[in-house]
């Protein structure tokens, strides 16, 4: 779910809307300690999961004979549907400052145009679902505090949080068995 996650966000700021921000290439999903070779760079780092006020939903779906080994289960499975927020410092580098902040600039102006990620953005797992997006300057916690526990320098940065649902397959039946072992065989 993260890494689907991380790669939508870079697919997201890499497309750019209408232009590229920055290309796809240069965009990393390193520890903000580690400071990256390329310049220009974007860095994508996710450090919060929190679960999302967003309700729960369960659907059914009809999924044919499910084979495990020797047992088959032939039962509508439940998806549950959890949803959770990801945070994400998105930090930039360049060869100024200046050429940082600009960076940061173009990326919240960006955010800040979409309430929602567009579809055609999303990784497969999260197709066909609206996927919230928040972008700020500031964080739930002391900004300082934060940097501090990454082990870096404070440096201006943007704070994402992305709500992506999680699923959970159940199931409330049984397998039964098809039958003994020695009678099951393969034919061609």
């Amino acid at each position: 779910m993260i890494s689907a996650a991380t790669q939508t966000l870079a697919n997201f700021i890499a497309q750019g809307g209408s232009s590229p921000l920055i290309e796809k290439e240069h965009i990393s999903f390193e520890h903000p300690q580690i400071k990256p070779l390329v310049q220009p760079n974007l860095n994508l780092y996710c450090y919060d999961l929190q679960p999302s006020n967003r309700k729960p939903f369960k659907f059914n779906s009809y999924t044919g004979i499910i084979a495990y080994d020797s047992y088959k289960l032939a039962q509508p499975l439940s998806t549950l549907c959890h949803w959770f927020e990801l945070t994400f410092l998105i930090s930039a580098c360049d060869h100024t400052a200046l050429g940082e902040q600009r960076i940061l600039s173009d990326v919240l102006q960006l955010l800040a145009s979409y309430s929602c990620l567009p579809e055609s953005c999303l990784a497969t797992p999260f197709k066909g679902y609206q996927m919230p997006i928040k972008a700020s300057v500031a964080t739930a916690n002391d900004p300082i505090q934060l940097w501090q526990a990454f082990q870096a320098p404070l440096k201006c940065a943007l704070h994402v949080t992305l709500t992506v649902p999680m699923f959970q397959q159940v199931s409330s039946s049984v397998a039964k068995p098809l039958a003994s072992p020695s009678v099951l065989s393969t034919t061609i």
